[in-house]
């Protein structure tokens, strides 16, 4: 039996490139898609992570009937799935699959899929978010860069930001708060829009820090349809901060949707100052194995971008590498900006590969 996945094939590829060129989707995680057949199981094992971004593991699908769990699934992907599905069924651009033409009950593979990585850009006002959303970026942060790594902007122009976003529902709109100990959870409310609030560690290691970020955090959720990142810094001495390894933890412990690796000391150097690509990826590794998406900043530029989404990040996050002469408190250059969406988006890619089929 002969199944047309190369139509099928065609479709999932179809669907990534309008994905892409909307700007916003989920990339495919470690956590595969459910099974559209209550009559399906599927039994995954431990992911490992492979090279260059890439995440493999081996599963084992039983089904009546595969080739009839294919057409479901075909008619059910989303936008996780739709590229899940083609590690699913080994499929690759062009590429068919044969079935034996008896009945198949159980279909073992190992699938590999790569990471993309999407940009964020910070903004300080309305006029540098327009140029941002007019070239689809998919993640548009709000912070003031004068005031710290994680600069606090006026209520007023993240509320501004914001709804000017919200006429872009694939854009994700994110706020700096400051830093905990400066912060105050009484004092805050919610913005309409905004999905994601970062929350600086400086000068927070020697307090019960763990107990006010898990108190901001059910604040932001219980009022808002928005989350907390964790947030570390990689010069965590600089900042007398908790090292990226204890805000990993309670991370992972506590659910927290992303974990941010970002530099406190901005002319000290960049990220790659004070971490090694090895342990960056030994981080977002156990992130991600946790269920827990990662950003990278860090006074990233131009040349640093492949690194980091080699290293599997999920956001690449810029201030300073896409404004005028590379100073983050210089506006917006919208030649920088539309390199650094040309440089993430070779470096990261979609592809789809399969590594073999049994039967």
């Amino acid at each position: 039996m002969l199944l047309p996945l190369a139509r099928l094939s065609r479709k999932v590829s179809d669907t990534l490139r309008r994905m892409n060129s909307t700007s916003r989707w989920c990339a495919p995680t470690e956590e595969m898609p459910p099974l559209p057949s209550r009559k399906a199981n599927a039994d995954y094992t431990r992911v490992r992570r492979g090279s260059k971004g890439t995440v493999q593991w081996r599963a084992t699908i039983d089904a009546p009937n595969p080739a009839r769990l294919l057409r479901l699934q075909r008619a059910s992907f989303g936008t996780r799935g739709c590229a899940a599905l083609g590690v699913w069924f080994g499929v690759s651009r062009g590429e068919c699959l044969r079935f034996p033409r008896r009945r198949v009950q159980s279909l073992q593979f190992i699938g590999r899929v790569r990471i993309v990585s999407e940009l964020l850009v910070s903004v300080r006002d309305v006029e540098e978010a327009r140029l941002v959303l007019d070239r689809a970026v998919p993640f548009l942060d709000v912070k003031e860069p004068s005031a710290g790594s994680l600069g606090r902007a006026p209520d007023s122009t993240v509320a501004e930001v914001a709804r000017l976003a919200s006429e872009r529902p694939r854009v994700t709109v994110t706020a700096a708060l400051g830093e905990l100990e400066e912060a105050d959870p009484r004092a805050w409310h919610a913005t309409d829009y905004v999905r994601l609030y970062k929350l600086g560690l400086a000068s927070a290691a020697a307090t019960d820090w763990r107990k006010s970020l898990r108190t901001w955090k059910r604040r932001i959720e219980n009022e808002a349809d928005a989350s907390l990142v964790a947030v570390a810094y990689a010069d965590h001495h600089l900042a007398q901060a908790p090292t990226p390894e204890d805000v990993l933890n309670i991370a992972l412990a506590d659910g927290f949707p992303y974990y941010l690796v970002d530099t406190f000391a901005k002319t000290e150097g960049n990220l790659f100052n004070w971490l090694s690509p090895e342990q960056l990826s030994q981080l977002i590794t156990r992130a991600r194995s946790g269920g827990v998406r990662v950003a990278i900043a860090g006074s990233l530029d131009l040349s640093d971008v492949g690194r980091v989404v080699d290293a599997g990040a999920d956001v690449v996050a810029v201030r300073g590498a896409a404004c005028v002469d590379r100073q983050r408190s210089g506006g917006i250059d919208p030649e920088r900006l539309s390199a650094l969406l040309k440089v993430v988006a070779s470096a990261s890619g979609a592809a789809v590969t399969s590594h073999s089929v049994e039967d």
